[in-house]
């Protein structure tokens, strides 16, 4: 983590109010596989970003089957009554009710002639009683002199259950497909909504995309990188950092739904994306995304101040102003997790400016209630290859990246960055060799079609530049886009991405 402290990022808001009165003082990354309900909007429990993205996969693929909805998940099964429960299929539908058919006659027995029938009844547990016709007839013998006998009741032969007949079986046929009528028109009006919904956020997306394309200038002008060291080393792009190319066979993160294809940090959807504007903050704001998202995780509702943990972040511009930007967001947290009190202050006390001071980068001095601290990190891991990432990612833990940026990335309408992409773009090669942070919440793998070019799966990121970026401000940048333009020092040594621990709240 030393390599971490020693570089700074320049790079590239809403207000929520907080809960923190009832809120538990440790918040930690919810445990994976644990149950979690979503806020944000979706279809099935597939959250919209993710939809577009799958979409966008399926149309550079060329393969028509990619999708992120399992559509073979069951559906709930219907009970009518008073039928029995019917068997399902071999297509794995539940077939309708059939009447069930009537026992075979059985035939005639054709014993000969017996006498006349005693007064006694025979015992009804005789076997003969069920079935006479596989058995001789017994030799007629000379009846005896009858004893006077206590009467006694005839026990009542076991008779057959009757079979429904053919207007109960009509009934019955007629209410199971008023319900599956039902149950298809419920599902078909559920989908309908979904799908104005989503056409509805669509349209809110081009629309904040067009007023994004206009300030695409401002986010570049934001890149730069500044390396803090005493060698004035500098980081540079081209990383290959070592791991699976694959999500593991055990994923455990969050998948929701009828979800597939895909891992999810828990509340991976429920923090809003939220805009930097034209100061170099990214790691600020990626860094403070992540802890919003551990809150969200533990039902925590925080809107915490980018504005002070920028200044935290960078402790050398406390006294005096700084004319240079830019840090890192694992600067931030393991200053924060140092420190004796609470550091990170609510956005409602220290609100975010989104326009630069010329020669005072911190904005310093900060307004007197920036200083109302009310959360501080536990602590901050360091993640250091693509496994490890996927991995991370898997455990309910977003990961903060930090990378140079292609021109494609700047332009990623579709919701998927791809090396291809990058490599066509005139100017990509070292064009933006500068450093931008953003917030990684999850991965999706990739058709077979793209993996031998892009690798097995893309990462799920969150920016920080308005909804207008990507699609509504998420996007999936594939495995080999990242490996090329992971960030390495001066001696190749990849840069540590980074997750925090925890957040602990002022009660």
């Amino acid at each position: 983590m030393k390599r971490i402290v020693l570089a700074r990022l320049l790079c590239g808001t809403a207000a929520v109010a907080l809960s923190a009165a009832a809120a538990p003082k440790r918040i930690a990354p919810l445990a994976p596989g644990a149950a979690y309900t979503s806020n944000a909007p979706s279809a099935d429990g597939v959250p919209f970003p993710l939809i577009a993205i799958a979409e966008t996969i399926r149309t550079t693929s060329g393969d028509a089957t990619y999708t992120v909805l399992d559509e073979k998940a069951p559906a709930p099964t219907p009970t009518p009554a008073p039928s029995p429960t019917p068997a399902r299929g071999g297509d794995g539908k539940r077939a309708e009710p059939a009447p069930a058919p009537a026992p075979a006659p059985r035939p005639a027995p054709t014993p000969p002639p017996r006498p006349a029938p005693r007064p006694t009844p025979e015992p009804a547990d005789d076997p003969s009683d069920f079935d006479v016709s596989f058995r001789p007839a017994p030799a007629p013998t000379p009846a005896p002199t009858p004893r006077p006998e206590p009467s006694r009741r005839p026990t009542p032969r076991p008779q057959p259950q009757p079979q429904p007949s053919g207007d109960e079986l009509d009934d019955v046929r007629a209410e199971f497909n008023d319900w599956r009528k039902s149950a298809g028109d419920e599902f078909e009006a559920t989908r309908l909504a979904w799908q104005n919904e989503f056409d509805t956020t669509r349209l809110r997306w081009d629309k904040e995309a067009t007023a994004y394309e206009s300030r695409i200038s401002t986010y570049q002008r934001t890149l730069s990188l500044v390396a803090r060291t005493k060698s004035k080393a500098r980081l540079q792009s081209n990383g290959t950092p070592s791991g699976s190319d694959a999500g593991s066979a055990t994923a455990r993160g969050w998948t929701p739904g009828r979800l597939k294809n895909a891992v999810l940090v828990a509340g991976a959807f429920d923090v809003p994306v939220r805009d930097q504007g034209q100061r170099g903050t990214c790691a600020a704001f990626s860094g403070v995304h992540a802890l919003e998202l551990l809150a969200a995780q533990n039902q925590v509702s925080v809107d915490l101040s980018e504005q002070r943990f920028y200044a935290n972040s960078r402790p050398e511009c406390a006294r005096q102003s700084c004319s240079d930007g830019g840090t890192w967001a694992g600067t931030g947290y393991e200053i924060s997790a140092k420190s004796k009190g609470y550091d990170q202050a609510l956005e409602a006390s220290c609100p975010y400016v989104a326009s630069p001071v010329v020669g005072n980068d911190t904005q310093i001095p900060l307004a007197a209630t920036c200083g109302r601290g009310v959360a501080k990190v536990t602590g901050v891991r360091g993640v250091r290859t693509y496994g490890e990432l996927l991995a991370t990612l898997e455990g309910n833990r977003p990961v903060v990246l930090g990378t140079k940026l292609s021109e494609n990335f700047f332009k990623a309408k579709s919701g998927l960055v791809t090396l291809a992409d990058a490599l066509k773009a005139p100017k990509a090669s070292g064009m933006h060799a500068a450093g931008h942070a953003y917030l990684a919440i999850g991965y999706m793998k990739l058709p077979a079609s793209m993996q031998r070019s892009e690798g097995g799966s893309c990462i799920v990121v969150a920016n920080s530049w308005s909804e207008g970026w990507g699609r509504g401000g998420y996007a999936c940048v594939t495995e080999q886009w990242l490996a090329k333009h992971w960030m390495t020092y001066e001696d190749g040594t990849p840069i540590e991405f980074v997750t925090p621990e925890g957040i602990e709240l002022e009660r």
